[in-house]
């Protein structure tokens, strides 16, 4: 029985030591909008479109989202901007690839988030920021802007 015990105690450990992991999946961020019927269908999370964001600049939605949350945002080619969050002493880069009819974001680089290639993990709050800016670029997709304060996306 004490053997079971001690089983079941370094078993318990083992659990909730993985469970404490700071480290998660990277996750890439694919987004489809059909202005023509003016709604978005985002595979990560499905958000209603305005029916006047038809005229709506997807490049501009992502440069005004990135601003809006600290994340420095650079147009490094047509249809491609690169945005970089800097927090306290960590850094993430991300690429984000766009048309007319969406974007996708994608991992690029990072610093102090203990990024393994070869598992292709990272810290954990790589996914929250992402999903933080996914939410805003959304947001403005849908003709929002900074004075619409009461609708921006929760964190």
């Amino acid at each position: 029985m004490k053997k079971f015990t001690a089983i079941l105690s370094v078993l318990s450990v083992c659990v909730f030591l993985s469970a404490c992991s700071r480290n998660a999946r990277i996750i890439d961020i694919n987004t489809s909008i059909d202005k023509k019927n003016a709604y978005i269908i985002d595979i990560n999370t499905p958000v209603e479109a305005t029916a006047d964001n038809a005229g709506v600049s997807i490049e501009q939605a992502i440069l005004n989202a990135s601003s809006a949350i600290g994340w420095q945002a650079i147009k490094e080619s047509e249809g491609n901007i690169k945005a970089v969050l800097r927090n306290r002493n960590h850094m993430v880069a991300v690429n984000i690839k766009y048309t007319e009819s969406g974007y996708s974001i994608a991992y690029a680089d990072s610093v102090n988030l203990r990024y393994n290639p070869k598992q292709n993990s990272i810290h954990r709050n790589y996914n929250k920021w992402v999903v933080r800016l996914n939410k805003w670029i959304l947001f403005y997709i849908n003709g929002n802007d900074k004075k619409d304060l009461q609708k921006t996306p929760k964190r």
